[in-house]
């Protein structure tokens, strides 16, 4: 599921301490997790850091990185990571970002078009979910496992790994406190931000949907509401996946975003 990590850098940006994992060399892919991730390395970054600079920070409020007391909103967040941009000394870049991630992602393309190349969204929060979900605030870890995952086999796994959770006292204070800043953010308004819609006509970088066609989150008719705002966007749903496609399939996540990033998966 994970890899090893080969760079953890700190960066002090708008009054906030950012945790940033860092690896590979040639054009930088900025990478933007999910709410419930709980500082990993995905095993796809791994592979795409063999093709790019893969740049994938905790977000403010999560896992290794510090609070933001002037951080209420995820437009907000799109701010710091734009000044983490400056700071790096990058002013072209690609961005992927998965749920949470995703709408951070597709934020910063709107409030800075000529800044991105690629935008590739990943079962992307931000946009009114459609289709029948549950309340993501009121899932037990367990339910959150078996919502979040397609097959049988990962359900199992993750909701193991998630009921024994409580036995690590530092994971599951990480768990509680992303899941307090995710509550922050995306709790009212559910899951989106209504000014958003309104903003994505900006979005001049190739855009990439991708989405599990069994995502038990934010199903996968909420892929057309990314569709209508960005029409020149390219779809592409993931089968035997749910939320985290990039995770739960990981070669087909490569082989579905390789083209349109201009890379050639190893695996």
């Amino acid at each position: 599921m994970t890899s090893a990590i080969q760079s953890i850098q700190y960066f002090e940006v708008a009054g906030v301490r950012l945790r940033v994992l860092l690896e590979g060399q040639g054009a930088p892919l900025l990478f933007l997790h999910g709410s419930g991730d709980l500082g990993s390395w995905p095993e796809a970054l791994t592979e795409l850091s063999k093709h790019f600079l893969v740049i994938r920070p905790d977000h403010p409020g999560y896992s290794g990185s510090s609070d933001g007391e002037s951080i209420n909103s995820v437009h907000d967040i799109s701010f710091v990571y734009l000044s983490l941009l400056d700071q790096m000394k990058l002013d072209r870049v690609s961005v992927m970002g998965v749920s949470l991630g995703g709408w951070i992602a597709a934020d910063m393309a709107a409030t800075e078009p000529s800044r991105f190349e690629r935008l590739v969204l990943v079962d992307a929060a931000g946009l009114r979910p459609r289709g029948t979900y549950p309340d993501y605030f009121m899932l037990t870890a367990v339910e959150l496992a078996e919502n979040v995952y397609a097959s049988s086999a990962m359900r199992e796994s993750m909701s193991v790994f998630m009921a024994e959770l409580e036995n690590d006292t530092e994971l599951f204070h990480t768990y509680l406190r992303n899941r307090a800043s995710t509550a922050h953010l995306a709790f009212n308004p559910y899951m989106h931000d209504p000014q958003l819609l309104g903003r994505l006509h900006r979005v001049t970088a190739e855009t990439l949907v991708v989405w599990g066609a069994q995502d038990g989150i934010l199903p996968v008719e909420t892929s057309d509401a990314w569709l209508e705002a960005i029409p020149s966007a390219k779809r592409v749903v993931i089968e035997d996946a749910g939320h985290l496609p990039h995770v739960e399939q990981t070669n087909q996540f490569l082989a579905v975003v390789s083209p349109m990033l201009g890379f050639r998966p190893t695996a």
